[in-house]
């Protein structure tokens, strides 16, 4: 029943399984059907076991598929989508389908690096507040531009499972470039932490809302700065400017509780990471 999780931010998968040969994406914002936004195609990417190119259509038309397993994704300078369906073609792709699938969108913005800022392996990750979803893009030698959702993110650089740098909430508006900044350093004794919770999938509808996650440290227990429960099977709390040195979590809960005691450091002039055995049921 019990899980664990690395540190690195998992992605939130939005699964839409469907099965046909053909099928017509659309496209939602708000409610409001956006599917005939310019530049705009439908990517379907073949999976694991699955051979040939990907397969690119306009939204809305009626696009072909054949068999196998596909990932679907979104190109569009203007719109990011909030769903990553996978989508399982089984059946003639001469067949059209009646049934289309609908892809949630949001305005989209750019996150910016300069080139050589991070050593290789560096890994962007960007994390919508609002659907608790993240967007990566590899750090190299070149520029990195990552497109994510035009509102309210979290922004931080993994390389394996260690946090490198983290940038307190950044805002963005539709169609903004924003180029992260250099962070000043930490004072001494201050640091940062993040901590991500997992809860069991089977059987249970997520459970993020019902808990309360303080940091106990020296005689204090402070609650996040931003907690990010948008997936319900997965909670993340961002702890900013905390007074460095090692310390335990707690989560008040009646209905759930930690699988095991959660000893956590947060690091002088750094930024510690902690994903401690995912909240396991206190009753049966």
């Amino acid at each position: 029943m019990l899980r664990r999780a690395s540190c690195a931010l998992v992605l939130l998968l939005i699964a839409s399984d469907a099965r046909a040969g053909s099928v017509q994406v659309f496209l939602s914002q708000d409610g409001r059907d956006v599917s005939g936004t310019p530049a705009t195609r439908v990517v379907f990417t073949p999976r694991s076991g699955t051979d040939g190119p990907p397969v690119e259509c306009a939204p809305k038309g009626i696009c072909a598929v054949p068999p196998g397993q596909f990932a679907i994704s979104l190109r569009c300078p203007s719109l990011v989508p909030l769903d990553r369906p996978k989508y399982f073609s089984d059946t003639a792709a001469d067949i059209p389908t009646k049934r289309g699938l609908v892809l949630r969108v949001v305005p989209a913005a750019f996150v910016e690096l300069g080139p050589h800022r991070f050593p290789s392996g560096s890994v962007l990750t960007v994390m919508d507040v609002e659907s608790g979803l993240n967007f990566k893009s590899d750090v190299g030698s070149d520029r990195t531009s990552l497109q994510i959702p035009a509102r309210s993110v979290l922004a931080a650089i993994f390389r394996d499972d260690a946090i490198l740098d983290l940038w307190k909430p950044l805002a963005l508006k539709p169609g903004e470039r924003r180029e992260l900044p250099e962070n000043p350093p930490m004072p001494k004794g201050k640091a940062h932490l993040v901590v991500s919770l997992l809860f069991p999938a089977s059987g249970t509808s997520g459970g993020n809302r019902d808990i309360s996650v303080r940091w106990k440290s020296n005689g204090s227990a402070l609650g996040p700065n931003i907690a990010v429960t948008g997936d319900p099977w997965r909670w993340t709390g961002f702890w900013f400017d905390i007074p460095a040195g090692e310390g335990s979590l707690k989560v008040d809960s009646k209905a759930w509780t930690l699988a095991e005691p959660a000893r956590i450091e947060a690091p002088d002039r750094a930024t510690g990471c902690a994903a401690p055995s995912a909240a396991g049921r206190t009753v049966a």
